[in-house]
C-alpha cells in the first residue's frame, strides 16, 4: 500500500476492504506494515475472495486446509502451540481466539502460538481426537483451567491426549535444562543433569 492509502484506512477509522491480486507461490506472501497508528493499530484478516462471505461464520478454517486433514484419526498440536522453548507459564497470559496473531513465533520475541480454542474447533470441524502439550513451565492453574475448557469443549466420544512438553531429552530445546534443575528441586535427584529430564516428565506428567 502506498503512504497515502495507509493514512486513508487510518483516518476513516472504519472497516473496509481491499482487493489484492496475488500469484500463488512455494514461498507464500509476505506482507510488511512499515507503519500504523499506535493508539489505533491496523489490523487485517486475509481471506480468499470466495471465502470473504463466509469467513469467520461458517469458513473459520480455509475449506481446501479442511480436505488435506481427512481420514485422520488425532490431531498433535504441538508446533501450532510453539511447545519449544515456551515460557507460558500462567493461563491469563495464553493466546485468546482476539488475539492480534495465532502463530507460534521464535526466540527471541516468541508468540505463543494459537487459541485453545481453535485447536478445539478445528478437531471438531473434522472429527478427530486431540493431542495437547502442556507448557513445561505451566503452573497448576493453567492445567486445571485447561482441563475446564476441555469439559466444555469436547464433544462425546472424542479423546484428548495430553503431552508434558517436548523432547525433554533433546538438549537443544530450553526444557531440558529446566525440567533437570525441576527435578532436582523436587527431590527426585540431587545432581542436576540426565536422566533428571525424563524423571521430572512423568513426574509432572502424573501430576498433570
Amino acid at each position: 500500500f502506498t503512504s497515502s492509502k495507509i493514512e486513508e484506512i487510518e483516518e476513516q477509522g472504519q472497516p473496509m476492504k481491499i482487493t489484492v491480486p496475488v500469484t500463488r507461490t512455494d514461498s507464500g506472501i509476505f506482507i510488511d506494515v512499515t507503519r500504523t497508528n499506535p493508539q489505533n493499530p491496523l489490523r487485517f484478516d486475509i481471506v480468499p475472495q470466495q471465502y470473504e462471505t463466509t469467513y469467520l461464520t461458517t469458513d473459520v478454517f480455509y475449506p481446501p486446509f479442511l480436505n488435506t486433514l481427512q481420514g485422520i484419526d488425532t490431531l498433535r498440536f504441538m508446533d501450532a502451540f510453539g511447545i519449544n522453548d515456551d515460557p507460558d507459564v500462567e493461563w491469563s497470559k495464553r493466546t485468546l481466539p482476539t488475539s492480534y496473531t495465532q502463530v507460534a513465533g521464535c526466540c527471541p520475541n516468541k508468540e505463543p502460538g494459537m487459541a485453545y480454542e481453535y485447536a478445539f474447533d478445528l478437531a471438531d470441524k473434522i472429527g478427530t481426537h486431540l493431542w495437547l502439550n502442556i507448557p513445561h513451565l505451566a503452573d497448576d492453574n493453567y492445567v486445571q483451567q485447561l482441563a475446564q475448557l476441555a469439559a466444555q469443549r469436547l464433544r462425546p466420544g472424542q479423546n484428548l491426549y495430553l503431552e508434558y512438553s517436548n523432547e525433554l531429552w533433546n538438549g537443544g530445546f530450553s526444557q531440558k535444562e529446566d525440567s533437570e534443575q525441576l527435578a532436582v528441586q523436587a527431590g527426585l535427584l540431587t545432581n542436576v543433569g540426565w536422566p533428571g529430564s525424563v524423571f521430572y516428565q512423568a513426574y509432572r506428567l502424573a501430576q498433570i
